[in-house]
């Protein structure tokens, strides 16, 4: 059995070779293949990459008591970081900044044997410890009340402005 963690990478460059064609790499034990994606809306000076990175399992996954398959943490870990380290590579290499994001879902199993078919076709999914939250966005107004609000907290707002400044890198974000 196989455990496949998809993300999506996107970088903040211009059009290059690489970025039109399907590739894989091999870090270490994680197979990683990019596809590129079809009929997604273009993004001026935003190219995109689905990544799909593989790992074999050595041992029998674990299931909860409703049948739900338990994601194993050291083999998601794997991926992740190689999906990452790849990702800090091509940003390097382009001198441009990336991001990576999940679809949803973004774990899959690839079975190998009949037995791996017939044990994923009886479960009933795939257990998610946190489910996804909804990024929520809200407005508030500038008036002079928020403004005073805030005036004890100048140190929290000029981190929090620091931290919006930024793009989002260095963890996937679902």
């Amino acid at each position: 059995m196989r455990l496949i963690r998809m993300a999506i990478l996107s970088f903040h460059t211009v059009e290059n070779d690489w970025i039109n064609k399907n590739w894989t790499i091999i870090l270490g034990n994680v197979d990683i293949v990019s596809q590129i994606i079809g009929n997604a809306p273009e993004i001026k000076d935003k190219q995109r990459q689905l990544i799909f990175a593989a790992i074999k399992l050595e041992n029998q996954l674990n299931r909860t008591p409703d049948n739900y398959i338990i994601v194993p943490d050291a083999e998601r870990r794997k991926v992740e970081y190689a999906i990452e380290a790849i990702a800090n590579i091509f940003s390097v290499v382009e001198r441009c900044q990336r991001e990576i994001t999940s679809p949803s879902p973004c774990i899959a199993f690839f079975p190998e044997t009949n037995d791996e078919i017939e044990w994923l076709e009886s479960m009933s999914g795939i257990y998610a410890e946190h489910e996804a939250i909804p990024d929520a966005q809200f407005k508030l107004n500038l008036d002079d009340v928020l403004i005073k609000s805030l005036s004890d907290r100048l140190n929290g707002v000029a981190l929090m402005a620091e931290a919006l400044a930024q793009l989002i890198t260095g963890q996937f974000n679902n």
